[in-house]
């Protein structure tokens, strides 16, 4: 079978059992789709940075400047209203400024005046990708301010009204609902800045919100203070001079990348050249706390994902079969497990030691806001300071624990099996837990 039979095969499995999108299967469409703007807004902004002349005569293309266009005006029974010559008043020479709009739409404009590309399924699953163009007018910057006022009214109102129905998930709940305070800070302190998604922020604290006690919900609002007054400080030091253009946040489902941890996003505009600055966000309650960060699969976490400083398929296999013989239990498993990886860990460089924290923690900066004390810190994963210490068996026989930064930064890895004990032997995973001190 080669590769082109194996994909006309795959196509007609899909058409039989999806010949049209339904509910099952729009997740992984809407995530596509994203995925496709996404990228392209990067190309787009590479080609800006580099001083492309190709964004610009995409954009007179689309839009026909350099050609003669007539447009008919008719009613029904195509009764023709009126013949005329379509003149554009658009001056090339003015800046060029790139955007998203929605989940699926990219933007190019000059002045007010904007040609958007919209990624869309021509008809079923099975179809071809298409791109919709269409001409768009850009609000003035008085019209987006009144807009984003009142678009944090309504946010604001929403807190007002709040009642509490339910305590499902309230740790998840809080994380959803700081979000978007997060998000609706700056934009209460940068009104002129533009949304993605207008309404993706309002929507997830009405979702999230009625699961957070009402105190919770004001503790977690009055610290998004801090919260944008350190995304602030962090561009200004690392830009000085910059100016946003516009924000959204970025559900977790349509992350692909693993060390891809970003929870909002802003682009900014610094020295003419485009920059997207992610940021992954972190609620608290107490100025000294464990997060999760991510259950990495056992077997992976020494190899070249992670650490990449050896292999713990032998020992897992052993494991299991002294287990299945019924020579250890349950514990005594992960505590071998566990010796194995802190064994290894020991031994490991800087350098790889530096690498997986990194990927288990993720590239993008983190901002931990103690909710209850409004204090929020900025975390740069990505810039490890200080020598790297591995503490095996600690703090317990099932747990490594790794400490940076003159010991205020703390990952612990804890082995774990993935089903309870009456399931007998199950996949072995790690939960890791990230401490900071605020």
């Amino acid at each position: 079978m080669n590769d082109e039979d194996s994909t006309a095969q795959l196509k007609k499995m899909i058409a039989n059992y999806y010949p049209k999108f339904v509910d099952e299967i729009d997740p992984f469409r809407k995530n596509l789709l994203f995925a496709l703007r996404e990228h392209c807004f990067y190309l787009l902004k590479q080609q800006f940075n580099e001083r492309s002349l190709g964004i610009l005569n995409a954009f007179k293309e689309f839009l026909l400047i350099d050609t003669i266009n007539i447009i008919t005006r008719y009613q029904s029974g195509n009764k023709c209203l009126l013949v005329e010559q379509w003149k554009t008043t658009i001056d090339s020479t003015q800046d060029i400024y790139l955007y998203k709009k929605g989940m699926t739409t990219v933007g190019i404009r000059i002045g007010n005046e904007a040609v958007t590309l919209r990624f869309k399924f021509e008809s079923g699953p099975t179809s071809s990708i298409k791109l919709a163009t269409s001409y768009d007018h850009f609000p003035t910057e008085e019209t987006v301010i009144q807009e984003n006022l009142k678009s944090v009214q309504m946010f604001e109102s929403i807190i007002e009204k709040h009642t509490q129905t339910s305590e499902d998930s309230l740790s998840n709940a809080i994380g959803k609902c700081h979000e978007a305070m997060t998000y609706y800070r700056i934009l209460k302190e940068n009104p002129t800045i533009s949304q993605v998604d207008s309404h993706e922020y309002q929507n997830m604290l009405i979702k999230y919100s009625s699961n957070v006690p009402t105190k919770t919900l004001q503790d977690l609002h009055t610290s998004s203070e801090s919260a944008e007054k350190a995304i602030q400080e962090y561009l200004k030091t690392k830009y000085k001079t910059f100016v946003i253009e516009s924000i959204q946040l970025i559900p977790e489902s349509y992350l692909e990348n693993r060390l891809d941890t970003r929870d909002l996003l802003v682009i900014l505009r610094v020295n003419n050249q485009y920059v997207e600055e992610g940021f992954s966000l972190k609620a608290i309650a107490k100025n000294k706390v464990k997060i999760t960060s991510k259950n990495a699969g056992a077997g992976q976490i020494l190899g070249p994902k992670y650490f990449n400083c050896g292999s713990l398929d032998k020992v897992i296999k052993e494991t299991e079969t002294i287990f299945k013989q019924n020579g250890i239990n349950h514990i005594e498993s992960l505590e071998r497990i566990s010796i194995a990886i802190g064994e290894s860990l020991q031994n490991a460089s800087q350098a790889n030691l530096k690498q997986g924290i990194t990927a288990i923690l993720g590239h993008a900066p983190t901002l931990v806001t103690v909710y209850t004390i409004n204090k929020s810190k900025m975390i740069q994963h990505g810039e490890l300071k200080g020598e790297i210490h591995v503490y095996p068996n600690t703090p317990s026989a099932i747990q490594t624990a790794l400490q940076w930064g003159q010991h205020q930064e703390e990952l612990t890895l804890r082995v774990k099996f993935s089903g309870g004990q009456s399931k007998g032997w199950t996949s072995v995973k790690l939960a890791c837990e990230y401490m900071v001190v605020i």
